[in-house]
């Protein structure tokens, strides 16, 4: 896609996402010990992190208690909830607070189950980020049937990212996942979705199936701005060990893709190549968390 030719953004809404970027100590570490170290991207608050939230929490499920250190929880709070409580496919969403306001940002890691890189940032997300403003929801591995046994799909079932909206009451473990997702997003309505992912091949490739070093959009009219800094830090190395694009829409019955037309909430899924090693893809993953 030609940067040119993205629309700004009306709104500040991607700006006042970009200047409250995420951050944590992972982050100096997660590349290979051989790649340079990013920059932080412009509009960053002293290096730490806020994200905001738009609507009240109301209705959630009781909080469990924080693995943090005391460090880090005395100036964020750490909570989790059970989503599928008592089913096969239970899982767990984990909520950072910090103690001032700011953006809300809502990320999901192993949709794919075999895709670990994804998977396993947004895990040490969990343990490892600081915030200063705003909430953090972390939903990881959300295909945690599939992550256990290293497979692309729900075991037993079919493929989750192709399943959205959803459906309760369906015979299909990917379906009922699905659905409780999507009625998460939709009760909580973050400011910004991250989708993590990766390909086994790089753009352009495997008869054009390839997705690898991407960043996929629907709708880019909340996000441009942020969309058009990232490749403009991403060109400069100030960003990513890797040069990434973009590429749009969605696949239909994607989470990127619902999420995005049925809820009007912007999403970005990473797509790192998995023909490098494996903490260089967890390095890169980060790097785009961070900026976003």
């Amino acid at each position: 896609m030609d940067i040119n030719h993205i629309p700004r953004a009306p709104s500040g809404l991607s700006r006042r996402i970009l200047a409250c970027v995420l951050t944590a100590a992972v982050f100096c570490t997660g590349c290979l010990a051989a790649e340079p170290q990013a920059a932080q991207p412009a509009g960053s608050s002293e290096g730490i992190s806020s994200v905001e939230s738009k609507n009240a929490r109301e209705q959630e499920p009781e909080a469990v208690s924080s693995s943090l250190d005391p460090e880090i929880s005395a100036v964020q709070t750490v909570r989790s909830y059970p989503i599928l409580e008592g089913t096969e496919e239970e899982n767990t969403v984990v909520v950072i607070e910090a103690p001032q306001d700011g953006p809300c940002i809502f990320i999901v890691g192993g949709i794919h189950g075999d895709e670990t890189a994804g998977w396993k940032a947004a895990e040490r997300l969990k343990e490892e980020v600081r915030l200063t403003r705003g909430t953090l929801y972390i939903l990881s591995p959300a295909n945690r049937s599939g992550a256990e046994a290293d497979q692309r799909y729900v075991v037993n079932s079919g493929d989750l990212n192709r399943a959205f909206p959803g459906d309760p009451k369906s015979s299909e473990a990917a379906s009922r996942i699905a659905a409780a997702m999507y009625r998460e997003i939709e009760r909580i309505q973050p400011d910004l979705v991250l989708d993590l992912h990766e390909s086994k091949y790089l753009l352009g490739t495997n008869q054009g199936y390839g997705l690898g070093n991407t960043l996929i959009y629907t709708d880019d009219s909340k996000i441009s701005d942020l969309l058009l800094d990232f490749l403009i830090a991403n060109e400069e190395d100030n960003v990513c060990s890797e040069e990434f694009a973009l590429t749009t829409p969605g696949i239909a019955g994607s989470f990127n893709r619902v999420v995005t037309d049925q809820l009007e909430i912007p999403v970005i899924t990473t797509e790192t190549w998995r023909g490098y090693e494996l903490p260089h893809r967890i390095g890169d993953q980060m790097d785009i968390v961070s900026f976003c």
